[in-house]
């Protein structure tokens, strides 16, 4: 009986074997980092009615990274008290006092949730922040917008103004008075949170806050 014997070159066994590794290798997926924690801050945890603030939630993974591009939700525990907005991001909360009383913000993203109390105080007064532009666009990075503050106050008030990015890879911000200057260092979109700070001889400090969206387009 006669037998056909293939010889075949070693260096085609190793190809082969490298290109079944490969598609072996092709077939596995990477499942995505979940949300392990989540982080509140917020200027001030009082207002009046009338008044708002403005909350940032920040998921994480489990070393406490920052996870950008994940869905978040906002919810009051008592509308009748506090209600809050979602910023077009999510990442930002916008809290207006409705009644005096204490209501819990939540924010949460993909089952995890963190929260902040809020003390809506009755009878004080309202004073109302503005910001102009409200929302901006940024073609380029390193281009800037200033973005004014406007507040309606007595002349006995004395005003500190600041100003925080949501997201310093997409923006960066500089106060100087009630002008913020943006500046564009990544694509994406931020929030620019301004405060103003209004002290009045004889009476506790009162925190406005307000938001403007900005994004950048390289």
């Amino acid at each position: 009986m006669l037998l056909n014997v293939r010889m075949v070159p070693i260096g085609a066994l190793v190809a082969t074997s490298a290109l079944a590794a490969a598609c072996k290798s092709s077939d596995k997926v990477v499942a995505p980092v979940r949300v392990a924690a989540m982080s509140i801050t917020a200027p001030t945890t009082q207002i009046g009615i009338g008044q708002s603030t403005t909350a940032i939630a920040v998921p994480m993974d489990g070393n406490s990274t920052p996870l950008s591009g994940r869905s978040i939700t906002w919810q009051s525990s008592n509308t009748a008290i506090a209600t809050v907005s979602p910023s077009a991001s999510g990442a930002v909360g916008t809290i207006s006092g409705v009644a005096g009383g204490t209501a819990k913000i939540t924010a949460a993203s993909e089952g995890v949730e963190t929260a902040v109390n809020i003390l809506v105080i009755p009878n004080v007064s309202a004073p109302t922040l503005t910001a102009s532009p409200a929302t901006s666009t940024l073609r380029g990075i390193g281009t800037t917008q200033v973005i004014t503050t406007g507040i309606y106050r007595d002349t006995a008030t004395t005003v500190t103004y600041a100003a925080t990015s949501s997201n310093t890879a997409v923006a960066t911000v500089v106060s100087n008075g009630s002008a913020h200057t943006v500046t564009a260092r990544g694509a994406g979109e931020a929030e620019i949170i301004m405060t103003a700070t209004l002290t009045r001889p004889g009476t506790s400090a009162v925190v406005l806050t307000i938001a403007s969206t900005v994004s950048v387009v390289p």
